[in-house]
């Protein structure tokens, strides 16, 4: 379901959430919309999200008091009905290395396949440990790390460690 683009705030989430229809939704596009973190935990607490392979918040546009932050990550990791994501994309939001060790040892890291946190300007070389906790599940095979605060270096590193892994940097 492609709603990137609409005023789809946290309020609207909360009805998507708590509707039937969202339990059949696989893909959830949710691009430069009004989410923060108050609509991920929405989703993470419904059954109906369950069989969500997909979820799109790049670019979620930051209000006062509201933005796609660790708690985000925290929540996903706590939930028991996001445990199918695939595709989880976060570009441009203000999660950092703090979010994604929570997230890393979560269900919800396990079936992962990729991971964008492009144009994130809390995610450092912290977050490359525990990126490699979630490479170990076998599922990773892609995740977008451009524009973040990483040394070259260390991506290039981290990379040669992880042949297996599409590194876009």
């Amino acid at each position: 379901m492609n709603m990137s683009w609409q005023r789809i705030t946290d309020k609207t989430l909360y009805s998507l959430a708590n509707s039937k229809f969202c339990s059949k939704v696989k893909e959830l596009l949710l691009e430069d919309c009004k989410i923060g973190d108050q609509g991920v935990d929405v989703l993470s607490e419904s059954e109906n999200s369950s069989s969500l392979e997909r979820l799109n918040l790049n670019n979620s546009i930051k209000q006062k008091n509201n933005a796609i932050t660790d708690k985000s990550l925290t929540s996903l990791a706590l939930s028991k009905y996001l445990i199918n994501l695939r595709i989880f994309e976060l570009r441009n939001s203000e999660v950092s290395a703090k979010g994604l060790k929570t997230f890393a040892v979560s269900q919800a890291a396990e079936k992962l396949e990729e991971l964008r946190v492009s144009h994130c300007g809390k995610i450092d070389e912290e977050a490359l440990a525990y990126l490699q906790k979630i490479v170990g599940y076998s599922s990773l095979k892609k995740v977008y790390l451009n524009d973040c605060k990483i040394d070259q270096e260390e991506l290039r590193a981290f990379e040669s460690k992880n042949p297996q892994l599409n590194l876009i940097f």
